[in-house]
């Protein structure tokens, strides 16, 4: 009995402090939904989609519009070209179907066009996008074949913002599946 006494001090050791950060990470992922609740719930009937708790979906038909929070990893960022570093990230993207003809750029690269803010005067058709400026720095838009994504660092609750980046993205998806594909790439 004894020997198990060293035993529960260091199980306590590590045990505690786990706990404790597990405790503080469900509860600021908790304050957080709780604030992102009200905007994302009025952006999502504007646009006339639906929340779903820290989600907001809106089907289109010919293309679905997202907008999420995601907690990246160090390991899954290294991983994708979405996300710089591990951390938390607002994701605005419209996908088309992976099947269907529409497509946002005329090859089906692997690898999605990265664009920072200041570069998006390359593509004609984003430069017109104004409600893109709204945005923060460090904005990353990413164009694929049969997706476009505005990733932004942090979990966004200012509704102009997040209305912005979902509203960019509705209109760019409206200009494809009527004009079809980017093809002009300064």
């Amino acid at each position: 009995m004894r020997e198990l006494i060293p035993l529960l001090f260091l199980g306590a050791f590590v045990a505690v402090p786990i706990a404790l950060v597990v405790a503080f990470v469900q509860l600021r992922a908790k304050a957080r939904r709780a604030a992102q609740e009200g905007p994302w719930s009025a952006l999502a009937q504007q646009l006339g989609g639906r929340f779903e708790g820290g989600r907001i979906f809106v089907d289109r038909g010919a293309y679905q519009l997202t907008l999420d929070t995601k907690l990246v990893s160090v390991m899954q960022a290294a991983s994708t070209p979405y996300y710089p570093d591990g951390g938390t990230f607002t994701e605005a993207r419209v996908a088309f179907d992976p099947r269907g003809t529409t497509a946002i750029l005329p090859s089906p690269d692997a690898v999605p066009l990265k664009l920072e803010l200041h570069e998006l005067s390359r593509i004609p058709a984003l430069a017109t996008l104004a409600e893109l400026t709204r945005l923060p720095a460090g904005t990353r838009v990413f164009l694929g074949a049969k997706d476009a994504r505005v990733v932004m660092h942090g979990a966004i609750v200012d509704a102009s913002v997040i209305g912005a980046a979902m509203r960019s993205l509705d209109t760019l998806a409206q200009g494809v599946s009527a004009s079809g594909p980017l093809a002009q790439i300064a």
